[in-house]
């Protein structure tokens, strides 16, 4: 017998949601702290809600919506069901997911358009959606590089040239001590990058306070490790690196990219290749990223010896123009 109810945000609840979360996503786990950041972290003006589904008062799996602060518009839902592998094919996702439709509808404002997130090697999670009417829309192959096999002697022209070009590549720690607006400039230059980059919706511009919640003072922000490309005086380009904070020997790539006047020229590559020197001289094993498989910024990646991985899918769900 399951029950359903709503995730209390006890510290019992958050152990067996990512309890949970880790034992379906092995190769990219979550901590209780991480969680409890970005719940507390997110725009109160943005509706979100869990649910726990238990069996014999155990949880067994958990779901939910969110409207996407990244890409907000009335009536758009981001939907989530995940469940343990050790309680699948018995319907609990059908029931977590017929649950949180229930409360949606009966909410103020019913969902005109559901989005959701699956893995392509994952058969059961794309059957599901599928089957209850979801189409893929975007293609985000993973990649990881092996950083003690990174030659950086092949990218050092790229790099040198670069540099006299007149670019500098400085770290945040860098800018600190010599221009004390370094963080709006580089929110300014996150949003135009991201105009740019291939999504499945228009994005949402967060507020200063929202990215900075999500970028400098989320614990897995690493000053030393966030990298910007600047033009006399002008932020052109910028590249992230930050903790992974379930496996301490990985780094994740944020965000990379480059203003649009300063493109073609090598600085993402001159700037990746700066991340990755930080990331070998600090004994990380390995780098993590995402791109849009159209993206040219997944090319460069390639060739800077990241290996393909399973590629996540964005799937939509169009309930009412």
């Amino acid at each position: 017998m399951f029950t359903i109810r709503e995730f209390d945000k006890s510290e019992q609840d958050y152990t067996d949601a990512v309890a949970i979360h880790n034992a379906v996503w092995p190769d990219d786990q979550s901590t209780v702290a991480g969680w409890q950041y970005g719940h507390k972290a997110q725009n109160p003006k943005f509706r979100y809600q869990m649910f726990v589904a238990e069996a014999d008062g155990k949880a067994v799996a958990y779901g939910g919506y969110a409207e996407p602060s990244w890409s907000y518009r009335p009536g758009k839902y981001f939907l989530n069901v995940v469940v343990h592998p050790a309680s699948t094919n018995q319907g609990i996702g059908t029931l977590l997911y017929e649950h949180t439709l229930d409360v949606l509808a009966g909410g103020k404002l019913p969902p005109t358009m559901l989005v959701a997130k699956a893995r392509e090697d994952h058969a059961a999670s794309l059957r599901f959606l599928q089957k209850h009417g979801f189409q893929s829309v975007m293609r985000f192959p993973t990649s990881r590089l092996d950083v003690a096999r990174f030659d950086a002697a092949r990218f050092a022209a790229t790099v040198t040239s670069v540099k006299a070009s007149g670019i500098e590549i400085l770290s945040v720690v860098e800018l600190a001590t010599v221009d004390p607006d370094y963080q709006h400039k580089i929110y300014e230059l996150d949003w135009q990058c991201t105009l740019d980059e291939p999504m499945s919706d228009i994005p949402t511009k967060p507020t200063f306070e929202e990215y900075s919640k999500f970028v400098f003072d989320h614990p897995r922000f690493i000053s030393e490790a966030y990298f910007i490309a600047v033009d006399n005086g002008d932020y052109v380009g910028l590249s992230e690196l930050s903790r992974d904070l379930a496996q301490p020997d990985r780094l994740n790539t944020g965000f990379t990219a480059v203003a649009r006047s300063h493109r073609r020229r090598g600085i993402a590559t001159a700037l990746k290749v700066c991340a990755i020197a930080y990331a070998q001289q600090h004994g990380y094993v390995s780098i993590k990223t995402d791109n849009e498989e159209h993206n040219p910024m997944y090319a460069i990646n390639l060739d800077l010896g990241f290996v393909p991985q399973p590629a996540w899918l964005d799937f939509q769900k169009i309930i009412a123009e």
